[in-house]
């Protein structure tokens, strides 16, 4: 089990890392909005 960021860069790679940083960004930012008839 990966217990810090470290291990996380060790395991993953910074290429990795910035998608995972980004694909977060984007769930975070899409929870935060209200739903809409679409959703």
């Amino acid at each position: 089990m990966l217990t810090s960021r470290e291990e996380l860069d060790a395991e993953l790679g910074e290429a990795a890392r910035a998608w995972l940083d980004a694909a977060l960004a984007e769930a975070a930012d899409d929870a935060a909005r209200p739903p809409t008839a679409a959703d």
